[in-house]
């Protein structure tokens, strides 16, 4: 699936029978990418990384961003 949007998007909401899923785009413009939220805790960035010259995923057990990740996965281009 493919979605093309030329306008901002500010916020995508996903409703499940457990509560929300929701992304936004990080206001980085160096480091362009998104957060994901589970219920309002912000548990997943994926963005690109230019020291890394790839996209890096970053997952928190916590909800805190601020801390250290608990997991990273480069996603390098082909």
């Amino acid at each position: 699936m493919s979605i093309t949007k030329t306008a901002k998007i500010e916020r995508l909401t996903v409703k499940t029978p457990i509560g929300e899923i929701a992304a936004k785009p990080t206001l980085n413009q160096e480091y362009p990418g998104v957060w994901v939220s589970v219920n309002g805790e912000v548990l997943v960035l994926v963005e690109y990384d230019a020291t890394k010259n790839s996209h890096v995923i970053r997952v928190w057990n916590s909800g805190e961003p601020e801390e250290e990740c608990e997991y990273m996965q480069e996603v390098r281009a082909n």
